[in-house]
């Protein structure tokens, strides 16, 4: 072990350095692909300086240096490790911000189709009368037959299309997706 340690120390601590500035900028721009590369980048040099840090520490103290005080090196060490537990927590939590949001955006677009998917017209009122069933079931088939809707909306339905004895009929059953195949 010779000096080229210190050396490749130095080279080391200045690439961590940048690339935690490169981590904050990708941060600040809310650029996450890039700045899980830079995290990537990150993790591996710190990991290479921490071994080195260890190869200086003990070169050091197997070859004293009077202007080199190994107290004053391992907290230099303590600040790049601090430092880099500071850019982790910040891409950790950035991570999260990022996911939350994607999540969000994956469920939007889903509820937009539910509301979307849901028939616009209008539904012929049924008064039990025998003569209007026909015309009735042909406008309420197709919200029946969506498997888009759930039952208990179906049976909302229901209910609000029918009048009189109808309505009586429907209404003695409970709103509840089991109940409405019985209606």
């Amino acid at each position: 072990m010779d000096k080229n340690c210190l050396i490749q120390r130095k080279v080391l601590r200045s690439a961590v350095t940048k690339t935690i500035s490169e981590l904050d900028n990708c941060i600040a721009a809310n650029d996450f692909p890039a700045a899980s590369l830079a995290f990537t980048k990150l993790e591996e040099k710190t990991k290479r300086l921490f071994e080195n840090d260890e190869l200086v520490i003990t070169y050091l103290s197997s070859h004293p240096d009077p202007d080199t005080i190994v107290e004053n090196e391992l907290e230099q060490n303590e600040t790049y490790r601090d430092n880099f537990i500071s850019a982790k927590v910040r891409f950790q939590e950035f991570s999260k911000i990022y996911e939350q949001k994607t999540q969000q955006l994956d469920i939007s677009p889903s509820m937009d189709r539910l509301s979307i998917n849901l028939p616009k017209l209008e539904l012929i009122d049924f008064d039990g009368n025998p003569k209007n069933c026909f015309s009735f079931w042909s406008m309420f088939q197709k919200i029946d037959e969506d498997p888009k809707i759930e039952d208990d909306v179906k049976f909302a339905y229901v209910m609000q299309t029918t009048k009189g004895k109808a309505f009586d009929f429907v209404q003695s059953y409970h709103v509840s997706k089991g109940e409405y195949k019985l209606s």
